[in-house]
């Protein structure tokens, strides 16, 4: 007969039966040294009862529930296979082993018991249970010591996945070079945390043992990391609120790309979705790296990154690109193709590219703006090129300007609203920069065309034109830099970037068309041209035989750039997806949209509500703002949807009719953010990282307070779980 292993469990099962009293539904078990005169079983043939100095000699002996008796260590040891195969004839006679109808002849009590006691399988099972009870106490302490050993290493394991965590989350190189433990700030953190903690400290002292520190390792804790991260925006996705009409979860996707320091193109892709508030969120998903940034291989992107995360291409709801023919193609490129498949997914290109161009169509009007900022651009270089010129210019303006003074920088090379930044800091230190290349123009100490070049920006500096046309360049960029800071928000509507853009082409046209305007802004170039005492305003040599006014000629460039960035504004902004957008924020806010037009909105988006519900909706709302004196407007609809679940309940084809209208995209900014994160993540030093390294930090360091909220405990029991090898050593926790 096969032996089988005592468990743990039927040893701490014999110890209670022999120390303890227990009262069950069951039964009751008597303790030797406990006299129960009054409750002991009798024999029904022979009227004798259960002795107590029986039960005080004899601690194997329990009472069933019927009355007879049994041993306790005869039916463990036959429960457990401890009773050899060759009593097994004995033992079937035998009514010790019998929970009901056992031993109850009681008139012979002590011979059968002794009977019993000196049987052979009562002895062998005896010996099997002191064993078994031994090796219970044994197992016991060794699995204190295990539980011991595994908590302290987890300890230090999760110190190791906090770290990492940590310097993820700032964008901090983790890998030296040569000595790691010397140089990667990685063992830095570790030994400033042994400094702390002695548990850690004892971990990392022990030479003999695997320290779970190497890259690969480093990699896969960055994986799983990035992996939770993903998963709980994923989450956030897929669960935004939808009231009780369920629907699945509208979104909108925005691609950009760039390349790195090691001149790979990175795509990044990003999702714009609704909040549980009913307000817009755009999220970073990660970057993919291609050899090719044609239509079709950025098709074969987004549709592995929508079945990566589950996302459903028929639930997109916006593209938002820039306005490359890639991306904007209207045969072959990347928003067609998607368009083919789901008509519902609008193409709205980036707003702040859009601004760019703006900028540069109304710098393009008049050659003059252009020529004027190619001039600023390099004077600046000029001065910063040279660290001795660079010196030399910081003396003039220390001894010339107040503390705050703006230091001078190159001009943007592609975001034109950015250089006013530039040109405010040239215009705030015109002054200083007349003085310097004045000093420059007569310093020996520099070489002859050092001198010489000083010279000709000088003289350049000193006409009015170039101040006027800075001052003009200064005024255009001004006007629009408030519109392109505001779009970059990501909570902001289409609606609202149409409202911005439409009072953006009336400020540019009150500005051109307007001769007052134009000769105020002239006299207040001339003002301060005047006070910087440069030369009086003048006619290019061209003009002069034509009989124009000096002032007239200028004010015409003014008007022309203005007028110019008016009609970009206006032919820019203006494609069928913004068309069927304002429709779409019309169905929402006002309550004369016609019927027809109603129709037409829901005919678009069919399925997605109902026509003549979200038309008997929508007068339930209007009625609702008049009755509460709310204007109705997409923040009024949006708190009032989201704080108030009956309305949700009620009108579930006007909810959803708002969450498509958030989730529309207004710019590839979001994208834009990523690249900026880019740049600190693969550095010179970091130039040779794989991509999956880099794309884990970056989601880590993009969404930082999802990461600091992730459970440390289930990140290390993931880890830990992958070998056999980890959960000895760190054991997996609830």
């Amino acid at each position: 007969m096969k032996k089988h292993q005592p468990t743990i469990s039927a040893f701490y099962s014999r110890k209670r039966r022999i120390e303890e009293t227990e009262t069950e539904e069951s039964g009751t078990v008597f303790h030797a040294n406990v006299s129960h005169p009054n409750e002991l079983p009798k024999c029904v043939s022979s009227g004798r009862s259960l002795q107590n100095k029986w039960l005080e000699r004899y601690s194997w002996i329990v009472v069933n529930s019927d009355g007879s008796c049994r041993c306790s260590t005869c039916c463990w040891a036959q429960e457990n296979g401890r009773i050899a195969s060759v009593h097994a004839n004995a033992v079937k006679r035998s009514p010790w082993f019998l929970e009901k109808n056992g031993w109850k002849d009681f008139r012979k009590g002590m011979n059968s018991i002794e009977k019993h006691a000196q049987a052979k399988y009562h002895n062998e099972a005896e010996n099997a249970m002191n064993i078994g009870l031994n090796e219970s106490a044994n197992i016991s302490r060794i699995d204190r010591r295990v539980e011991q050993f595994q908590k302290s290493n987890r300890v230090a394991m999760s110190a190791i996945i906090d770290a990492l965590r940590y310097l993820g989350e700032c964008c901090s190189a983790i890998r030296g070079h040569g000595d790691e433990k010397q140089s990667s700030n990685l063992w830095r953190l570790i030994r400033l945390l042994c400094r702390y903690n002695p548990t850690i400290k004892q971990y990392f002292d022990d030479d003999t043992a695997t320290k779970f520190v190497s890259p690969d390792i480093q990699n896969e804790i960055l994986s799983i990391i990035s992996n939770n991260v993903t998963r709980v925006l994923i989450g956030n996705i897929k669960t935004q609120s939808r009231g009780e009409q369920h629907m699945s979860s509208v979104f909108s996707i925005i691609i950009d790309e760039t390349s790195d320091l090691s001149n790979l193109e990175q795509v990044s892709v990003c999702i714009r979705y609704a909040t549980d508030q009913l307000h817009s969120n755009e999220v970073f998903l990660g970057f993919y790296e291609t050899s090719k940034t044609d239509a079709s291989t950025l098709r074969k992107i987004v549709d592995d990154v929508l079945l990566r995360f589950g996302l459903n291409i028929q639930q997109l709801r916006g593209q938002g690109y820039d306005g490359g023919s890639n991306m904007s193609g209207k045969i072959t490129g990347l928003q067609k193709r998607i368009s083919d498949d789901n008509c519902k997914a609008l193409y709205f290109h980036c707003t702040g590219h859009q601004l760019n161009l703006i900028c540069q169509d109304a710098c393009a009007a008049n050659p003059l703006v252009g020529q004027a900022m190619g001039h600023i651009n390099k004077i600046i270089n000029y001065i910063k090129e040279s660290p001795k010129r660079w010196a030399a210019f910081q003396c003039v303006v220390f001894e010339g300007s107040l503390p705050n003074t703006k230091k001078i920088r190159p001009l943007c090379p592609t975001r034109w609203v950015m250089r006013l930044a530039s040109i405010d800091a040239v215009l705030e230190n015109y002054e200083n920069l007349l003085d310097f290349f004045h000093s420059a123009s007569e310093d020996t100490s520099f070489p002859a065309a050092t001198r010489s070049t000083a010279l000709s920006f000088l003289d350049s500096l000193q006409l009015f034109k170039t101040y006027f046309l800075l001052r003009v360049l200064q005024r255009l960029f001004s006007t629009i830099n408030p519109v392109h800071v505001k779009c970059q928000a990501r909570d902001i509507t289409i609606g609202e970037i149409q409202k911005l853009m439409n009072f953006l082409a009336q400020t540019l046209s009150c500005d051109g068309s307007s001769m007052a305007n134009a000769k105020l802004f002239l006299e207040e170039v001339k003002t301060s041209a005047i006070a910087l005492k440069l030369d009086l305003p003048a006619l290019p040599r061209r003009q002069r035989s034509r009989n124009v006014e000096v002032d007239d000629y200028y004010m015409d460039i003014y008007k022309n750039v203005m007028q110019s960035a008016t009609k970009a504004v206006t032919e820019r902004y203006c494609s069928k997806s913004i068309t069927i957008a304002s429709k779409l924020h019309a169905l929402l806010v006002e309550p004369n949209f016609s019927s027809s037009e109603v129709l037409d909105i829901s005919n678009f988006y069919a399925p997605d509500w109902n026509p003549r519900e979200i038309q008997r909706e929508r007068l339930q709302w209007f009625a609702r703002c008049e009755s509460g004196n709310i204007v109705p407007s997409i923040e009024a609809l949006q708190k009032e949807m989201s704080n108030n679940s009956s309305l949700r309940t009620l009108a579930p084809n006007l909810h959803t009719a708002l969450i498509t209208y958030v989730v529309l995209p207004t710019s590839s900014c979001e994208a834009e953010r990523s690249f900026s994160m880019l740049r600190r993540l693969k550095t010179y030093l970091r130039s040779t990282q794989t991509q999956k390294r880099l794309n884990s930090l970056a989601i880590i360091a993009a969404h930082q307070s999802v990461a600091e909220e992730l459970d440390i405990n289930s990140i290390t029991n993931e880890f830990v779980s992958h070998t056999q090898t980890r959960r000895n050593r760190f054991g997996v926790t609830v």
